[in-house]
């Protein structure tokens, strides 16, 4: 095995000969030639493996791509992941780091940018592409100028707001590799790793297209930042963190990350699943409450397992949540989710008319701090009041920031809109400082879920996301006994009117059964009472007696009276099928009598008819024999 004495690259044999090492350019003659590096005791390693600390070129006898390898001890370059010495080979094109800007250290992770939504062909008619008007895209990168918006800027409360990146990240172990992309009707395009078919969405940082993975071919989104800021650093950090924290949440409700490369201009990229279907935003209104409810508690297993990883999402919204076309339900846009247990900080940010009193004072204060024209507009736009409870508000975003959201979404479910409204981002913001919510419907139980969950000291919410959905499933029992007393009273009242007994026993059995999903459901209590005493009432009619005192409790009040006409007429009825018994018997008996003094009096005739036969034949054959003794 040949290598370079310089770099220590794998050389082929003519390389090695020729004198001249093609990876670092290092020049050496025939005397000064290295002996091969191959010794007994060394490792063989084949021809694709690059030690950890060496990183190759394609050249002859290496039949992979190149791989960066990066040892857990080794400097971070915080463009892309690579060493120093590595930059330039991933990238020829990147700029240099300021040797004056100061490191943040390895392993920690700051701000993630936003994922664009666009990574469907249904989902983008509904996105807004960028614009150089402040606020001007669907997602807004910077909020120093979105808290200006209001009227004809092109901002509303349902944007979601952003502050700048302040802080930096950098990434241990990533191993990004180059990949080919190349447009599907392009020369080579059968032999590139990714075919673009087409570009189906624009975000403030990338561009999202379909596309073909040849290696399994298969549909594929392929997110790849902007040429025209690809190359600066600040970028390249918001992507990688974009990309690697959402391909940390490996979940059946969360959008997966397939891979992340580098295409042939040194430009990152990611690929993820293809989803096709529709933002939960388009057709929350047309749902119904039970399909929307089901859609919440998909979401809410996502942000519990983020959770569980002790990472949040800060912009939970409709909007972020993707529904596919076989029942899918894809939580997006982790752009500005966080690991939380950090020493490094995270801009404030999320969507006004969803958020959490903490988060929209934070932006408030991170934004005043920050920029001088942003703390003019905040103190010329919010009133006093509310500045004061900006200052106020000291609870750090945390989990229940998250639960807050979750209710802000199921308060919308409930209502029809989000809890927070306003003519403007200020004043919007103001009201989600304050936690003025819009109530549009009162004695609803799910609205009382979302306020617990939206209450406005985070201690007060719920302590975490399934304790929310198990109040959510509660409800749902409810609901579900609510519907089922509604259909036994339709049952009943067809009872009162048919008087069949099958009837009765439906609409029995169904309040019944709602009282046991929830026993507090007073309708249902009511109706097996209601429905008890109908039955028994339309026994009663039918003098069924046996089944009315089956039916009612002599213990229970409002039983009872009716209770006493069954006792009073089964005591009726026994006393005449008893008199009915006795004169039944009498007259069997008088019957009896009768048939036996006829039998006799028949007896006696027929006895007494046969006598004076034999006496006739007596006189006859006596006055016979006179007659004969008298000749």
């Amino acid at each position: 095995m040949n290598r370079c004495p310089k770099c220590s690259a794998i050389l082929s044999e003519s390389q090695f000969e020729a004198g001249i090492c093609p990876t670092c350019h290092a020049t050496w003659s025939s005397d000064e030639r290295p002996r091969s590096a191959s010794k007994p005791m060394e490792t063989l390693q084949p021809a694709d493996f690059v030690p950890p600390d060496r990183v190759v070129e394609p050249s002859e006898g290496i039949a992979q791509p190149p791989k960066t390898f990066i040892p857990p001890d080794h400097p971070i370059d915080e463009l892309s992941g690579t060493t120093d010495a590595q930059a330039a080979l991933v990238s020829a094109s990147e700029p240099s780091r300021d040797p004056m800007e100061k490191p943040t250290g390895r392993g920690k992770e700051t701000a993630r940018p936003n994922l664009d939504e666009t990574v469907t062909q249904d989902s983008i008619d509904s996105k807004k592409q960028p614009s150089s008007q402040p606020g001007g895209g669907g997602k807004s990168s910077s909020g120093s100028a979105a808290w200006q918006g209001g009227p004809g800027r092109g901002v509303s409360p349902m944007n979601t707001l952003k502050g700048p990146d302040i802080f930096e990240i950098h990434e241990e172990g990533l191993v990004i590799r180059t990949r080919r992309l190349q447009p599907q009707d392009a020369p080579g395009a059968e032999e590139a790793d990714y075919k673009i078919i087409r570009e189906i969405g624009k975000g403030g940082m990338g561009r999202v297209h379909l596309a073909v993975q040849t290696a399994l071919n298969r549909r594929v989104a392929v997110k790849e930042l902007d040429p025209k800021t690809a190359h600066e650093p600040q970028n390249r950090r918001k992507f990688l963190a974009e990309a690697t924290i959402t391909g940390e949440l490996d979940h059946p409700n969360i959008v997966p990350i397939h891979d992340v490369g580098l295409d042939k201009d040194g430009r990152l990229f990611y690929s993820m699943k293809m989803i096709s279907g529709q933002e939960w935003q388009t057709r929350i209104a047309s749902n119904s409450r039970s399909q929307n409810l089901d859609i919440l508690m998909k979401v809410a297993d996502a942000v519990s397992f983020a959770h569980a990883r002790n990472v949040i999402h800060r912009d939970l919204k409709p909007e972020n949540v993707m529904l596919g076309g076989f029942g899918e339900v894809l939580v997006t846009d982790w752009g500005l989710a966080v690991h939380l247990g950090s020493d490094q900080g995270f801009v404030a940010g999320g969507t006004p008319c969803y958020m959490a009193p903490e988060m929209a004072a934070d932006y408030i204060k991170g934004e005043s701090e920050r920029n001088p024209n942003a703390r003019d507009h905040f103190q010329t736009t919010l009133s006093s009041d509310s500045l004061a409870l900006v200052e106020k508000r000291l609870a750090p975003i945390d989990k229940r920031s998250d639960i807050y959201l979750l209710g802000a979404i199921l308060f919308h479910t409930a209502t029809g809109g989000p809890p927070h409204t306003g003519n403007s981002i200020s004043e919007c913001l103001a009201r989600a400082v304050a936690n003025e919510v819009t109530i549009r419907v009162s004695d609803d139980e799910l609205i009382t879920i979302a306020q617990k969950a939206m209450a406005t000291e985070p201690i007060d919410r719920y302590p975490s996301v399934d304790s929310l959905q198990q109040a959510i499933r509660e409800y749902q029992r409810h609901h579900q006994s609510i519907s089922l007393s509604a259909r036994a009273q339709d049952d009943l009242d067809t009872a009162k009117t048919d008087g069949n007994y099958e009837w009765f026993q439906r609409a029995m059995f169904g309040f019944q059964e709602a009282a046991d999903l929830w026993p507090e459901n007073r309708q249902a209590v009511e109706g097996v009472q209601q429905a008890k005493l109908a039955y028994a009432q339309r026994a009663l009619e039918l003098n069924d007696f046996d089944l009315g005192l089956q039916l009612l409790n002599p213990n229970v009040l409002a039983e009872q009276d009716l209770h006493q006409q069954f006792v009073k007429g089964a005591r009726d009825r026994d006393l005449r099928i008893r008199r009915f018994k006795i004169a039944r018997t009498t007259v069997v008996c008088l019957f009896l009598m009768l048939l036996g003094l006829g039998v006799k009096y028949w007896a006696d005739t027929i006895k007494s008819n046969e006598k004076l036969r034999v006496e006739r034949d007596r006189a006859i054959d006596a006055e016979a024999n006179a007659k004969v003794e008298e000749q």
